[in-house]
């Protein structure tokens, strides 16, 4: 804490010294004044006792006088001063600056905090409060013990003005005991100086040894002495002066002026005058510290102008200039003289003289200076017999040689000559007759000595120091409470309080020093709440109490801001702030913060209060609305403030609004915002909004791969991605490189802290430009460089209270060279006026704009440099943009959709090199310029139509994801259009589908590439699901004729598949799916026959058809890019629409993935579905594809996802004997396809049904054919081709069961009828089993073959 000049010991006795009076003839003045001192500060410096002195106590034990002990020396005339000039003297002390360097760091919660190690202002003002006391009646401290009466050698009669001085002194203290001077004993004790002047002209060395030989024969020789100042000789200009010993004491007491003249003064006559010259408030008195006071801007300066004290002008530097080297010797010797000689006898004499008349009054015994604790008795407290003042009474007096009187005077004697063992026993042996006659006042006196007497005697002392505290405690309060005088209780508290300080009491110092303040004085309340405050981080606890010092801090700035000392008042808030900031104490920062700026505007330092504002508007305020809008107005007032006062330069950096640094985002090029006018979306480059981490960012970069590497012809050594958008997680270690007349626009996230809408106008951003080959910078700041860069401007932006908001700002630049956009300014406009005197505001400011990037490894404070904000502009390139129709935000699995494409070179150069690349790579994609032929078809040797199929030869070559986009003449010159068809094809995953479209072009004469890039988002529905299965056929037989090849089945399901949107049932019956075509691509099998087939095969959403097809094996053999081609019809015509482009170009792209990806395959045959979708007014086209790799296996387009199955048991072993002897017999059946029928009629359609066995095995077999079997019963006699749509409701009519015998190898045929009750789709071996066994044995097997047998009955018309 905050430490003193001086110890307490130190200051316990400066503040009593023993007290000596001076008369001086106006003569004597003369000479003195002559050194440009009176004659009272000529012996300032000299004041001080003898070490050795010494004085016999009663019981004539020797004592030493206190070691440095300096006696008080002022003139016989000087008075207290009035209350007003009082009050300027107090602040006056208080005033004192606090030096920056004298600080210390005490550590508090965590963190320093910086506090003064020293307070000068409250220990002179204490020296202030101590000194101006009147003197009181109820104590002698303040009373002079002897007087000095000066006289000139140039008076006519010395004598004669020694009584003369004396006498008129006498007088008026005679008339009235109220009045000043009050002396310690009557009469009082004479020293008398006769003042001989060397200097003057008639100086007459004899006539004043005549004189003071009158002196000594009048007054006797030991009082009196011969004084010759003004010796010096020497005075030349040239001489260097001699030291100036009374410079201090001049800086100590200038703050105190000793007016001469009349003795008395109406404000001085009672003991009240101090307190109430600390509540006066006159406005004629200008406050030092007042902003309007004149030539006082600042602090008041301590040190006045001497002449103001001595009523003639003194020139600074020139003190004791006659004064000689004797002169000041002599001098030096005078008070010492006088003590030891004069004083101190005396002084011993009245200690002798008042024990005896102590003793003699009160009968006490002569050991009382040697038995000190036997004053230890019991004593009543004050206020033990007498609850208040009035019962006490008030008037009541004792004599002046009363006994209480007489040990009064004995222990104020003994103190004042620092004998703390004879003054305790004083003062304990008197508090306890005056507690019993109630004289409250001269109680608190004696209790107060007493506590200061016990703590001087530190090696024997004669109470505990618990029991000296509980004395200054009884003290203080009596002074408040019963005796009213808060000035001798203040006193007490100060004297106190450094007591218990050097006790380590600090807890306890900082009780007195707050029960002192007090509302009736704001700078004595807050000076001793600024020292309370100090003893809260004093106290030698591990955990300092900063909160109670951070409020009693506060407490002592408002206090000093009442009593006008701002200065003092910023001090202790900004000290309190350190304590309170930053600890989430929001209404408590917020009010230190608003008065640290209102104190600092006061005192004209602005950009202090500019700080503090600012950090209200940052700091997140709790504050109501209104409050905070306050908070704006000051903060714009005061940078107004600065600006107009031309203290800084430039533009100021504001507060708010906060910017987001780490998320700017810088893009090349010209704005990147996507337009779109309903399915027509205008792509002219990188947005915002796209996203450049993660997968987003490899899509990116393998489209821009796959594009450089076709146009160059080989994969780039080090391949790095040209970036258009620069964001956090971009890597940014390189300057980005902006081309020279096209836009760059830099992103920013700005936020409103407050709970106001905040205003701002022209928006632009600021930046520092050096051109290419030039080392000067221009910087647009002060307004220059426009014709190096055009700067956008925002003209408005209205943030709401707590909003944040994404703002673009372009720069255009129209020069090449390096531009580093180093912030954002703007204009903040205040907010609206209240009243009618209050002017609208607003004041241009700026938010710096930095990036860094990540953090080095292994480096605490390195980062990778992030070169966002500084790029480089280069010579300009064309700049494609596109037009791109027919987009759409819905899409079918599968389906083919022609994309309309509008290029355009917006750039002053041409293009070429155009390529085009999408993503992801199951979209497939083509191009074909508007108005150009097809590339030729790689279908060749397309046979006639036979029986509804045909087969052709199909090239299959490799191509290449990337397609180059033929321009005419292989470039688009600048401001030229070309308009392009791109197909793309849908991939067969429904759902959510991000696409990526990518375009990469070149420069004719700078090679350097650019691209553009375009992504939307597809929502994909299935609308077909297709089932197919490739089964041996059991009939070899091709239309009644015997099959030369081998043949297949392939069974088909198709089913329309319903919209998962909701829709209502209207729409969904507008819905319908038409088969166009199915073809197969393989090495070795081609399509036969279509064998089942409805006639016109439309679908509405749930349903389904079966197909039925022949696959033959082709015996020719094909090349290595040579694949066989057939395609079928559904319905009633053989069309040729996968023959056409871009039909079969998607078919040879899939069919290369699936061929690799079923290299291992049996059949390696590709099914190509082609279907057509209305939806209402939309008709939506393409083609599914399905790989058929192995013979008996379900396949299913498109595959569903797999779904986890609950655990089931294992099936059981079967052994191969089992699976031969349920594997001897196949068998097919032979029936009409479709009938129709007239239910209505006959209730039952008879159908004949002809089954044909083949025995498989070498042995002679009895073969069992059991009709109307129950499917659960059994093995279920059907797939998943018609289960469970195929109807179970049907039987077997007649003989239902037969058996036949079949020689080996041999073939035979049954003859069964079915039963139809109802149209529908059956599957006539549903029900039917055959089972076997060997001729001469029991064993039967059921047999496992399955033979599906569709057929269709209709109702007749």
């Amino acid at each position: 804490m905050a430490a003193s000049k001086q110890n307490v010991s130190e200051l316990i006795q400066s503040a009593f010294p023993p007290m000596i009076a001076a008369l001086v003839t106006p003569l004597a003045e003369d000479a003195c004044r002559k050194n440009n001192l009176n004659f009272v500060e000529m012996l300032q410096p000299f004041c001080s006792l003898p070490n050795d002195a010494h004085i016999r106590d009663p019981s004539g034990l020797v004592l030493s006088i206190r070691p440095g002990l300096r006696v008080s020396l002022q003139y016989a005339t000087w008075e207290p001063p009035a209350p007003p000039q009082a009050r300027k003297w107090l602040n006056e002390a208080a005033s004192l600056p606090a030096n920056p360097s004298d600080s210390l760091a005490v550590e508090v919660g965590g963190r320093q905090v910086e506090m003064p190690s020293k307070t000068p202002w409250f220990e002179a003002w204490r020296n202030v409060f101590l000194q101006v006391q009147y003197p009181s009646d109820h104590e002698f401290l303040k009373h002079y013990l002897a007087c000095v009466i000066v006289v000139s050698s140039e008076d006519p009669d010395p004598v004669a003005s020694v009584q003369s001085l004396w006498s008129a002194c006498c007088a008026n203290v005679g008339s009235n005991p109220n009045q000043l001077p009050k002396w310690f004993f009557s009469p009082a004790l004479q020293y008398h100086v006769l003042l001989h002047d060397a200097s003057s002209p008639n100086a007459d060395t004899s006539r004043a040894e005549q004189q003071f030989a009158r002196l000594k024969a009048q007054f006797g020789e030991s009082y009196c002495t011969l004084l010759p100042i003004n010796t010096e000789s020497n005075l030349s200009e040239g001489a260097s002066p001699p030291a100036d010993p009374w410079v201090q004491y001049l800086m100590a007491s200038a703050s105190r002026p000793q007016p001469a003249g009349a003795l008395n003064s109406p404000g001085a006559k009672t003991p009240n005058a101090l307190e109430e010259a600390q509540e006066v408030r006159e406005e004629t008195i200008p406050h030092p510290l007042s902003p309007d006071a004149p030539g006082s801007p600042g602090f008041a300066p301590i040190i006045r102008d001497i002449s103001s004290l001595t009523g003639q002008e003194v020139v600074p530097g020139c003190r004791g200039k006659y004064l000689s080297a004797e002169d000041r010797e002599k001098l030096r010797q005078l008070i010492p003289e006088f003590a030891v000689k004069v004083l101190l006898p005396y002084a011993e004499k009245q200690i002798h003289t008042l024990t005896e008349l102590v003793i003699a009054r009160k009968g006490l015994s002569r050991s009382l200076f040697s038995a000190t604790k036997r004053w230890f008795g019991s004593s009543s407290k004050p206020g033990s017999t007498a609850s208040s003042p009035q019962s006490s009474p008030a008037s009541q007096g004792y004599s002046a040689d009363s006994a209480e009187r007489g040990l009064r005077r004995l222990g104020d004697l003994s103190f004042l000559l620092g004998l703390p063992q004879l003054s305790f026993p004083a003062y304990h042996a008197l508090k306890r007759d005056l507690a019993a006659d109630q004289a409250w006042l001269m109680l608190a006196g004696a209790l107060e000595m007493a506590a200061l007497s016990a703590f001087l005697l530190t090696e024997q002392p004669p109470t505990s120091p618990k029991r000296a505290q509980e004395y200054m405690e009884e003290a203080i309060n009596t002074y408040l409470n019963l005796c009213k005088l808060p000035q001798f209780a203040t006193r007490a508290a100060l004297l106190s309080s450094e007591i218990l300080k050097s006790r380590g009491l600090m807890g306890e110092a900082a009780q007195q020093l707050i029960r002192l303040t007090s509302e009736d004085s704001d700078l004595r309340s807050a000076l001793l709440l600024e020292q309370a405050a100090y003893c809260f981080l004093g106290t030698h606890k591990v955990q300092k109490l900063g909160r109670k010092y951070g409020f009693h801090m506060v407490l002592a700035g408002h206090r000093f801001n009442k009593a006008g000392l701002r200065p003092h008042a910023l001090r202790c808030y900004l000290q309190a702030l350190q304590i309170f900031e930053g600890k989430h104490w929001g209404l408590a920062e917020d009010h230190i913060l608003f008065t640290v700026g209102r104190q600092s505007a006061f005192l004209r330092k602005l950009p202090e209060a500019r700080d503090s504002f600012a950090k209200l508007l940052c700091s997140g305020s709790q504050q109501a609305s209104s409050q905070q809008s306050v908070f704006l107005r000051e903060y714009l007032q005061t940078l107004q403030g600065i600006l107009e006062g031309g203290s800084e330069n430039g533009i100021p950096i504001m507060p708010i609004p906060y910017v987001d640094c780490k998320n700017i985002q810088t893009l090349l090029g010209i704005p990147s915002e996507v337009q779109s006018q309903g399915d027509v979306v205008y792509v002219s480059g990188t947005s915002f909004e796209t996203k450049l981490d993660g997968e987003e960012k490899a899509v990116w970069d393998k489209l821009e791969e796959q594009l450089l590497t076709e146009a160059h012809g080989q994969t780039p050594m080090v391949f790095k991605p040209l970036l258009q958008l620069f964001t956090p997680k971009t890597n940014n270690s390189s300057k980005p490189n902006a081309v020279i007349n096209e836009q760059l626009t830099v992103q920013l996230t700005v936020k409103n802290p407050l709970q106001i809408p905040l205003v701002f106008t022209s928006i632009r951003l600021l930046w520092n430009f050096t051109p290419e080959g030039s080392d000067s910078v221009i910087t647009n700041e002060n307004g220059a460089g426009q014709d190096a860069i055009d700067t956008q401007l925002m003209h408005l932006l209205t943030l709401a209270a707590g909003a944040s908001q994404k703002i673009a700002l372009g720069l255009i630049p129209r020069q090449t060279g390096e531009v580093n956009i180093i912030a954002v300014a703007f204009e903040l406009c205040g907010p609206a006026p209240v009243s009618a005197d209050q002017q609208p505001i607003a004041v241009t400011g700026k938010l710096p704009l930095s990036v860094r990037g990540p953090r080095l490894k292994g480096k605490e404070d390195g980062f990778a440099p992030d070169y966002r904000l500084t790029v480089v502009i280069k010579p300009p390139l064309p700049l494609l943009q596109a037009r791109l129709e027919g987009l759409g935000n819905k899409m079918m699995c599968g389906e083919t959709r022609r994309i309309g494409a509008l290029l355009r070179n917006a750039g002053p150069l041409p293009l070429k090199n155009l390529f085009v690349s999408i993503s992801p790579s199951d979209v497939d994609c083509l191009a074909l310029p508007v108005g150009s032929k097809p590339p030729q078809s790689p279908l060749s040797n397309l046979g006639p139509p036979q029986q509804g199929y045909r087969v052709g030869s199909l090239t299959v070559s490799a191509e290449s994801k990337v397609l180059k986009i033929p321009l005419p003449g292989e470039v688009l010159g600048s401001n030229q259009e070309a308009s392009i068809d791109l197909w793309i094809k849908a991939p067969m995953k429904q759902g959510s589908l991000k696409l990526h479209l990518m375009m990469f072009y070149e420069g004719v004469e700078d090679k350097r590439y650019r691209t553009l890039q375009h992504s939307w988002r597809v929502a994909l529905s299935n609308p077909v699901s297709i089932t197919a299965q490739v089964i041996r056929s059991s009939c070899p037989s091709i239309n009644g004729k015997q099959a030369t090849t081998e043949s297949l089945n392939l069974a088909l399901q198709i089913l329309h598949v319903p919209n998962s949107e909701p829709q209502n049932e209207s729409d969904e019956t507008k819905d319908s799916l038409s088969i166009q075509q199915i073809a197969i691509v393989s090495k070795h099998w081609h399509l036969a026959q279509l064998v089942i087939s409805p006639k016109d095969c439309k679908l509405k959403p749930k349903e389904a058809c079966h197909l039925l097809f022949k696959i033959l094996r082709s015996m020719d053999k094909c090349a290595a890019d040579k694949y066989i081609y057939s395609h079928s019809g559904v319905g009633s015509s053989l069309n040729s629409q996968l023959t056409s482009w871009p039909m079969l170009n998607f078919l040879i792209k899939e069919f290369l993935s699936t061929k690799t990806n079923n290299a291992n395959s049996i059949l390696d045959i590709t099914l190509l579905l082609k279907w057509r979708v209305f939806t209402g007014k939309e008709i939506h086209e393409g083609q599914h594809q399905l790989s058929l790799v192995n013979l008996g296996t379900t396949r299913m387009a498109p595959q569903l996802e797999d779904v986890p199955l609950p655990a089931l048991r294992p099936p059981p072993e079967i052994s191969p004997e089992l699976a031969t002897a349920q594997s001897l017999v196949t068998y097919s059946l032979q029936h009409a396809t479709f009938m129709m029928h007239d239910f209505k009629e006959e209730s039952f359609c008879i159908v004949p049904v002809k089954v044909h066995l083949q025995n498989c095995s070498d042995s002679s077999l009895r073969v069992i054919v059991s009709a109307n079997e129950t499917p659960s019963g059994g093995i279920l006699r059907s797939t998943q081709l018609y289960s469970p749509l195929a109807s179970a409701v049907m039987c077997f009519i007649g003989p239902s069961r037969k058996v036949i015998t079949l020689a080996p190898r041999a073939s035979d045929s049954v003859c069964l009828k079915a039963g139809i009750p109802r149209p529908g789709t059956y599957d006539v071996s549903r029900r039917l089993a055959v089972i076997c066994g060997e001729l001469g044995k029991k064993e039967t097997s059921l047999q496992t073959w399955k033979c599906p047998s569709p057929l269709i009955v209709s109702q007749k018309s």
